[in-house]
């Protein structure tokens, strides 16, 4: 369909700007036509909506401004719930603004070797304080104890596996109290789940960010721990700390000096004894003799070369 020519330079391309109402000629950017807008305000209705809500809807709420407000006890679906989720997560309420776990966040997130604002972390955390507050979720616990559960649960959320005890560590609360309180969270967001079922791999980044190891280390580290992961689930034996622990400590020591037991059982809040018998264990899943570790190649035990001690397996140097 023709929109005519330019009133200017006679152009025939224009384009018609239906969002501003205009005619724009595309050649010399002249606005030929200015369809003009007539602003109405719909009348205030209350009808149940399509998803048989009992919510109102309306144009303006009891707080003066355009929208709706959805009180808790309002809630009476899943729709509703939904909505007035998602209307305290996107509002911004400075009613329920704490200064002080605001800072306790950021400082409490610092102690991570991540950004926490290109995450989102802390916005993540205000929100949802807002929601514990306006639900009283969590009433009744101190503000310093709200953070470090808070900053726990987004962290995990997030996919980022941190020690419950090495957090405690930096927030200095309780670890069956921050505990608590993020699972208190993770509940009423319908996901508890995030808290189970910690993959090997997760756990052993969470330990590698605790030591400055090199890039041969690391790779080791990655390796050992993709390959150890499948042989634990074959055998179906369960992912602990001191096997994790006990991982990062062969792989590490077959590539390079070994870190002291001590330290990374300290670092991860694991036994002395347990990373051991745990080291015991998984040189013996490997096939390989602790006592030769410099002898080995991380790639020949993934590829199963060693079988019961054949000394052809070992590297000669």
């Amino acid at each position: 369909m023709s929109l005519g020519s330019c009133q200017l330079c006679k152009s025939i391309d224009l384009f018609f700007d239906d969002r501003l109402g205009e005619m724009v000629c595309n050649s010399c950017g002249a606005v030929n036509v200015v369809a003009p807008f007539e602003e109405t305000i719909a009348p205030i209705k209350e009808k149940r909506n399509k998803n048989n809500s009992n919510l109102t809807d309306v144009r303006k709420s009891s707080r003066g401004h355009l929208g709706s407000w959805i009180k808790p006890q309002d809630t009476k679906t899943k729709y509703d719930r939904t909505l007035m989720l998602n209307h305290i997560r996107t509002t911004s309420n400075k009613t329920i603004d704490n200064p002080e776990f605001n800072r306790l966040t950021a400082m409490y997130l610092s102690n991570y070797t991540l950004d926490s604002d290109r995450w989102g972390l802390i916005d993540r955390a205000k929100r949802e304080y807002r929601i514990a507050v306006s639900e009283r979720t969590l009433r009744g616990y101190p503000t310093t104890l709200k953070a470090a559960g808070i900053t726990y649960y987004v962290l995990r959320e997030a996919g980022i596996v941190t020690s419950l005890r090495t957090h405690a560590k930096y927030t200095r609360e309780k670890h069956g109290d921050i505990a608590r309180v993020a699972k208190r969270i993770a509940t009423f967001n319908k996901k508890a789940y995030i808290f189970s079922n910690v993959s090997l791999m997760d756990r052993l980044v969470a330990l590698m960010q605790q030591f400055n190891l090199s890039v041969t280390q690391r790779e080791a580290c990655f390796k050992l721990g993709e390959y150890v992961s499948r042989v634990l689930d074959d055998l179906s034996l369960p992912v602990t700390n001191n096997r994790v622990a006990a991982l990062m400590w062969i792989a590490t020591s077959i590539v390079e000096e070994p870190i002291i037991q001590t330290k990374i059982a300290g670092a991860w809040h694991a036994s002395d004894i347990g990373l051991r018998t745990m080291a015991k264990e998984l040189c013996e899943i490997l096939k390989i003799d602790r006592k030769k570790f410099s002898s080995y190649d991380i790639d020949d035990i993934i590829i199963g070369i060693r079988v019961n001690g054949n000394e052809n397996c070992i590297k000669q140097r």
